[in-house]
This record gives C-alpha cells, sequence and structure tokens, in this order.
C-alpha cells in the first residue's frame, strides 16, 4: 500500500458551493399538508385538501413532475389566515 494515498495532503479539498439563502424552502407533499391543516391526532383527508384549494382557501399546490407539492410559507399563510378570520380584531 502506499501511505501517501491516505495523508490528508493527497485528498483534495472539497470545494463548498454558495447556495443562496431561501426564506422557507421546505415543500410538503399532500400527506404532510393534511398533517400540517388538521393535526396530528385527526389529520384532514385529501379530498378535504383540494376542496379547500377550490375555495381558494388554501393555495393551490405547485407542480413538480408529476407530484403536487405546496410551499411550507403559503400553508402558513393561509393558516394564520383563517386564524384572523375567525377572531378578527
Amino acid at each position: 500500500m502506499r501511505p501517501e494515498l491516505f495523508s490528508s495532503t493527497a485528498i483534495p479539498r472539497r470545494v463548498e458551493a454558495t447556495v443562496p439563502k431561501v426564506d422557507d424552502p421546505e415543500l410538503l407533499d399532500c400527506r404532510a399538508v393534511c398533517f400540517f391543516f388538521g393535526g396530528d391526532d385527526k389529520p384532514l383527508h385529501p379530498s378535504t385538501i383540494y376542496r379547500l384549494i377550490a375555495k381558494k382557501i388554501i393555495p393551490p399546490p405547485l407542480k413538480v413532475g408529476a407530484s403536487s407539492r405546496w410551499l411550507h410559507r403559503e400553508c402558513a399563510a393561509a393558516l394564520a389566515a383563517m386564524a384572523t378570520d375567525r377572531n378578527p380584531a
């Protein structure tokens, strides 16, 4: 075995790429959205999510390929709007 292959000088340093910061890049799938709006004990049914989308209460999903994903920050804003509408101050 060649010891120089195992020394730290033989291994090239990894270059760290700079990734632009996004406020909240988290994408939620339908199951996560059901739990987000319904809670852990009794999540909403997916058909209820799509009914709320049709009524424009929650945002529509983004299409990523063949799948649907929701932005976490849009769901949080919709939930905050529901709470504000419930308790106008």
